[in-house]
C-alpha cells in the first residue's frame, strides 16, 4: 500500500479547512477539545467531521486529520494553554493560520516553541480587524436555558 502523504512533511492545508472542522466540533459539543485533550469520543467526532466534510478528497482529509490531531497534542503544552486561556476563541483564527502553514513531521508533531513564536508574531503584527476569529457558535437548546438566571 502506498502512502497518501509524506509523513516527514505533511502537506499544507487552508486555515479555513481547520476552522470548518472546529465549527463542526463546536456544533457537536466537542469545542473544548484543545483544553480537554482527545479521548475516544472526541476522536470519533473529529474523524466524522473530517471524513464527511472532505469525503471526496482522501489525501486532503488525511493531511487535515494529521494537522488537527498534532494541534490538539500541541495544546498540552502550558504556554499554548495559557495563550488560549488569555485570548479565548479569538485565538483560533491565528492558531489555524499557523497550523495550516507550518512544517509538520508526524514523528515529532509541531515544534511548540516555533509554533508559539509564529503565533505571537501573527497576533502582534496583524490588526485585530485582519485576524479571522469568526467562530459560529450553535444556538443553545431549551434544556440548556433551564435554571440559567442572570444576576441583577
Amino acid at each position: 500500500m502506498t502512502a497518501l502523504i509524506d509523513l516527514n512533511d505533511v502537506p499544507h492545508v487552508a486555515p479555513q479547512d481547520l476552522m470548518r472542522i472546529m465549527q463542526t466540533l463546536i456544533a457537536t459539543e466537542n469545542g473544548l477539545i484543545f483544553l480537554k485533550g482527545i479521548n475516544e469520543e472526541t476522536r470519533t467526532a473529529l474523524e466524522d467531521a473530517i471524513w464527511t466534510t472532505f469525503a471526496d478528497e482522501p489525501e486532503h482529509r488525511l493531511a487535515i486529520m494529521v494537522r488537527f490531531e498534532c494541534l490538539i497534542e500541541l495544546f498540552a503544552s502550558r504556554r499554548l494553554r495559557d495563550q488560549f486561556t488569555a485570548h479565548g476563541l479569538a485565538l483560533l483564527g491565528p492558531v489555524f493560520a499557523v497550523a495550516a502553514d507550518q512544517r509538520l513531521n508526524t514523528n515529532w508533531g509541531f515544534n511548540p516553541q516555533k509554533f508559539l513564536m509564529a503565533l505571537l508574531e501573527k497576533l502582534n503584527s496583524a490588526p485585530q480587524s485582519e485576524v479571522d476569529t469568526k467562530i459560529r457558535l450553535p444556538a443553545m437548546r431549551a434544556s440548556q436555558h433551564e435554571g440559567t438566571q442572570l444576576a441583577a
